[in-house]
């Protein structure tokens, strides 16, 4: 199986859609992949709500035919993160999963200082999609997801953690990184190669191994770093993996893990569906 991440420039132009999807096709054009994970869109905000929602509705719509069409050319499972609205002027920061054809799951990124109480949503927060080929599970996240318990539970029923950045600190990569061995998952990490993280170290996209391993194969200047793994990956069972839902399953009511995945593309929250 071969995974690969996006490893471009960050550029302000990358705010325009087709000037997005026109650099990522440029960068993959000639390679081949079962699993791509691309970095978040990112976005500028407009001043005008209802210009910025009209704006974001239309962008929306482009990503999801471009993103199911890509998936659909490469025969591959593709990820991108970007920002869309929902209900309520909400605009919220989502990751895309598309397949043979088709948008399979949207993963919506958890609140930043949002508590976790009983009675809240979970579900929309928590996104597994099924791995191309095999009966095994990869789970979805957006960068500051890594820091977060209930996003995170997702990993511990999945073999794989895709992750779509917009810019990622050293200390966030290191958190994917503890991640990768704590869960002992893959770990496929996505990000601009020179966003301003406000630390020394510069940010790079990583393909981790369950032993916290970098393996990607391509340089610093690389614009697609790709590694290949056995076609069946397996998970490495870990303590903290087998008791970290039970930890986290206390802080919510008992019913709504067992609707995590009834509503894959978020349809009830307000998002558009194709």
């Amino acid at each position: 199986m071969l995974l690969a991440a996006l490893n471009v420039p960050f550029d302000e132009a990358l705010c325009d859609t087709q000037l997005f999807t026109a650099r990522i096709d440029e960068a993959v054009a000639r390679q081949e992949f079962d699993i791509l994970v691309l970095p978040s869109q990112p976005y500028v905000v407009s001043p005008k709500t209802f210009e910025r929602r009209t704006h974001l509705e239309q962008s929306t719509r482009t990503l999801l035919r471009w993103l199911a069409n890509l998936s659909a050319r490469k025969h591959a499972l593709i990820v991108c993160g970007t920002y869309e609205p929902a209900r309520k002027q909400v605009l919220c920061r989502t990751a895309l999963a598309a397949f043979n054809g088709q948008v399979i799951a949207r993963h919506v990124k958890f609140p930043e200082a949002k508590a976790v109480t009983r009675g809240m949503s979970i579900t929309k927060y928590m996104t597994l999609v099924d791995l191309p080929h095999i009966a095994q599970q990869a789970s979805i996240l957006l960068d500051e997801d890594l820091r977060c318990p209930i996003p995170l539970v997702t990993v511990t029923r999945s073999c794989m953690c895709l992750v779509s950045c917009i810019s990622v600190s050293p200390s966030l990569l290191a958190r994917a990184r503890s991640v990768a061995v704590d869960f002992g998952v893959f770990v496929v990490l996505s990000t601009y190669k020179n966003v301003e993280c406000g630390e020394t170290a510069p940010s790079r996209s990583m393909i981790l191994t369950p032993a916290g391993n970098n393996i990607c194969v391509g340089s610093n200047d690389s614009s697609l770093l790709v590694a290949e793994i056995p076609d069946i990956p397996a998970w490495t069972e870990t303590k903290y993996r087998r008791e970290y839902e039970y930890k986290v399953r206390h802080r919510t009511e008992a019913d709504v893990w067992a609707r995590i995945g009834d509503d894959p593309l978020n349809e009830r929250s307000g998002f558009y569906v194709p």
